[in-house]
């Protein structure tokens, strides 16, 4: 009988034991949960501020892609002006040698 009693409490600590590993295991697993919710929420705030940040640069790349070609349209211009600046200035030159070629005759 004392060998039955003996094992019975061996059984019964085991049990215990079991039960508070079981417990532990069960808060660990809650507070895994919970750690998991909130990298979720972090997860979603972070993936809408990327997707914030990608719009506004689409827009950015969209607004230099315009100022790029504006710059590029003057750029032809003011070489266009400077052609037509350069021939009015040799033309000039040419009238006012013909001038006094013909003045000197």
């Amino acid at each position: 009988m004392d060998e039955d009693k003996q094992q019975l409490l061996e059984n019964q600590a085991s049990l215990d034991r079991t039960t508070n590993h079981i417990q532990t295991i069960h808060k660990i697993a809650l507070e895994t949960e919970e750690t998991g919710k909130d990298i979720l929420i972090q997860l979603g705030t972070q993936r809408k501020t990327i997707e914030r940040s990608k719009a506004r640069l689409i827009n950015t790349d969209a607004s230099l892609t315009k100022s790029n070609n504006i710059l590029n349209k003057m750029m032809n211009l003011s070489r266009k002006q400077k052609v037509v600046s350069f021939l009015t200035a040799v033309l000039c030159v040419v009238v006012i040698v013909i001038i006094v070629v013909l003045k000197i005759q």
